[in-house]
């Protein structure tokens, strides 16, 4: 029989134990993310509070007490791992309601006198952290405080977390689809001298469907090993092991038709915001490498066949 006893008594204590726990943590509303989008070197972490009732008699934060007039309600951080450190991360763009303290202050009555003071639910919401912050430990949500002329307000959070290491903004990118240029047919004849040229062909390096991440686009053009560059800082890239012409290559040139240097990192700057499509405008055309000889504009060098190369252009987003 004792046994039995102190069986029962120990189960006794775990059921309470439980039960106080269950109150002490209830969380009578939701915390949903909402997405997180890069605002220069900051991130915006969007939620949404909802699922808060004003018949909800769960117990409230605001309790009164003597010298407790005030209750303030924040939208903050604090740390995942211990529940506190509301202060432990830098946070901008934070919101908060000032409501009277109540005797018996449950979550239904701290909810009406928030509508009072403009917090509706659905609640739309952000913080705002630095790009550069670790958020691996950070929960958002709201955060509660109590002032008056026997209290100084010390912060801690309240109701669910919302955690940040879950919400991230899209990479900024775009779709970068190959682009094939049809440069057309020429003779031999187009090339009497050194250093002739062709007309040349506009062209144009596609960005498709970019994120509204996307705030600064940088592009290089490089040539290939089955490719290589004859004069990088021209733009001339030699036709590939497959061409059969000879004595002939590739030229880059941006929209003015001046040379595109190869391995060299240039800007776009007609990026809009809101995303979208964009493009770059490039030229290009064959250029004869072949020096002249003895013979001038009579030398056969240049021979005709197929000219084709590969360029690789690389393009990078902040």
């Amino acid at each position: 029989m004792k046994n039995k006893s102190a069986r029962f008594n120990r189960l006794t204590i775990t059921l309470l134990y439980l039960f106080a726990g269950l109150a002490t943590h209830a969380q009578a509303f939701t915390v949903t993310a909402a997405g997180a989008t890069i605002e220069g070197d900051m991130i915006r972490y969007n939620f949404i509070i909802s699922d808060w009732s004003t018949f909800d008699s769960s117990r409230g934060v605001c309790e009164q007490e003597p010298g407790v007039t005030t209750c303030n309600i924040h939208t903050g951080t604090w740390r995942y791992s211990t529940g506190v450190g509301t202060g432990a991360f830098p946070t901008s763009g934070t919101r908060s309601w000032r409501i009277p303290t109540r005797s018996g202050s449950t979550l239904g009555s701290m909810l009406t006198d928030l509508q009072k003071e403009g917090f509706y639910v659905p609640l739309r919401t952000s913080i705002v952290i630095p790009a550069s912050v670790d958020v691996s430990d950070a929960c958002a949500g709201l955060t509660s405080s109590r002032t008056g002329p026997s209290i100084g307000g010390g912060i801690g959070k309240f109701g669910p977390c919302l955690r940040l290491a879950n919400m991230k903004p899209p990479a900024p990118t775009c779709e970068t689809p190959d682009v094939k240029v049809e440069l057309g047919d020429y003779s031999t004849r187009d090339f009497p001298r050194y250093g002739d040229f062709t007309l040349p062909k506009a062209f144009n390096l596609l960005m498709n469907n970019c994120t509204t991440t996307v705030k600064k686009v940088s592009y290089t053009l490089s040539a290939n090993p089955t490719a290589p560059a004859v004069n990088a800082a021209q733009g001339i890239v030699a036709l590939n092991s497959a061409s059969t012409a000879k004595g002939i290559a590739l030229q880059l040139l941006d929209s003015n038709q001046n040379p595109i240097q190869l391995d060299k990192n240039y800007s776009f700057n007609e990026l809009t915001a809101g995303g979208g499509n964009f493009s770059i405008p490039l030229n290009a055309r064959y250029i004869r490498t072949l020096p002249n000889a003895g013979a001038g504009t009579q030398d056969k060098g240049v021979t005709g066949g197929t000219a084709n190369t590969e360029v690789t252009f690389i393009m990078s987003y902040l």
